[in-house]
Order: structure tokens, then sequence, then C-alpha cells
């Protein structure tokens, strides 16, 4: 079910980016990160770490490429999350008179 919704958000990202719908994934181009860790267990028979891979929206298109953070891949649906600078993510709160970085 979790790459069901992953799927259509995949599609509904390349169709508002690109026009188009994404392609079946490929191991050399996978497009969640159910896929990089399918591949991971087919060849080592272990899951990949968790980490920033990626993952391609239009197949082998390298326009369709992207960045995201995998996380609890030993999960048969691990997450995919877009990664962040530390930098620029942020967020400030106001109590009263006083506003707080977080």
């Amino acid at each position: 079910m979790a790459r069901t919704r992953l799927l259509a958000l995949s599609a509904t990202i390349a169709q508002i980016a690109f026009g188009c719908a994404p392609p079946p994934a490929d191991s050399a181009h996978p497009a969640t990160c159910e896929d990089i860790r399918t591949s991971s267990m087919n060849s080592t028979g272990r899951a990949p770490a968790d980490g920033i891979y990626t993952i391609y929206l239009l197949g082998d298109d390298p326009d369709g490429a992207l960045d995201v953070y995998c996380q609890d891949m030993r999960r048969a649906d691990p997450p995919e999350y877009l990664p962040v600078d530390p930098a620029h993510n942020f967020a400030w709160l106001k109590s009263g008179d006083e506003t707080l970085r977080a």
C-alpha cells in the first residue's frame, strides 16, 4: 500500500514537473527506496544502509533524478524524505512578544 501511495506521489511529481508519468523502475533506475532495498536484497541478501540515494521519477532520464533520504531500509516499505540543509531548515516560534528560532 505504501508503495502504491509513493508511486502515485512520484507520478504526480513527474506530471507536475515534467508533464508525464514515470515509467516502471528497473534496478539501475529505482523509483523508490523500496526498489533500492529490493535490488540490494536480491544481490547481497542484506538491506542497504539508511542514507541518501538517487531515485528516478522518469526511468533512465537523468532529468527525473531526485536525491532522497531513505530511512529504515530494513522495513519492507522504507519511506522517502527530501533531504534539507540544516542551515536553511528552521522555524520561527512566537510566544507573546518573544520570537524564538528553532
